[in-house]
């Protein structure tokens, strides 16, 4: 059984990190695709880790991709190790303004001011620092991210006034809809 990378991927509150974690967990009888055991051990001096994002977005009403790369050893100021010899459990946090100069060689995502709400291809690959083209794992994720919708909605479920009898009922509706709307854009 080859390496089986898990990740969770979210942004943060703020929308303005990019959070990836390794969930991959230990080599079981129940993880056969868990870190050790079998498969390659987590171990910063033998294996690198590169965390490849896609980001899809329209320009002049034509779809581009723009993609970058983040090394954990080159980024290690924005990565979390609970051991400090082990990949194991990493978290990559890759805040806005370094997530635009890595994607954004061509400057085409500079209006970004946050982790735009949009779909993301993010792609873990984990290979031998000794030999780059001894690869043990390489998948990829989408990403759905709708964080500043949901601040949206939520900021709008607060604002309305519910004590209000003899208020006009339109708003509640809009809202109410909006939030029916992106329950939906999180179930797909």
């Amino acid at each position: 059984m080859a390496l089986d990378l898990k990740v969770d991927i979210q942004t943060t509150n703020d929308c303005g990190t990019l959070v990836i974690e390794d969930k991959t967990g230990n080599y079981t009888e129940e993880n056969l695709g868990g870190w050790g055991g079998l498969n390659t051990e987590p171990s910063k001096s033998k294996i690198a880790i590169d965390v490849i994002v896609q980001v899809y977005f329209y320009q002049d009403e034509e779809l581009m991709v723009s993609e970058g790369t983040f090394n954990l050893d080159v980024y290690e100021n924005f990565v979390n190790l609970p051991l400090d010899s082990s990949y194991k459990k990493f978290k990559l946090a890759i805040p806005i303004q370094d997530f635009k100069e890595n994607i954004n060689p061509s400057n085409s995502i500079n209006h970004f001011d946050m982790i735009e709400d949009n779909l993301y291809q993010i792609a873990v690959r984990v290979y031998d620092k000794s030999d780059i083209t001894n690869e043990h794992a390489n998948k990829s994720f989408v990403f759905k991210n709708i964080c500043t919708t949901s601040k949206l909605v939520s900021k709008a479920l607060t604002s309305i006034n519910l004590q209000c009898e003899d208020c006009d009922d339109s708003d509640l509706d809009n809202v109410l809809f909006a939030k029916s709307l992106l329950e939906s854009i999180e179930n797909i």
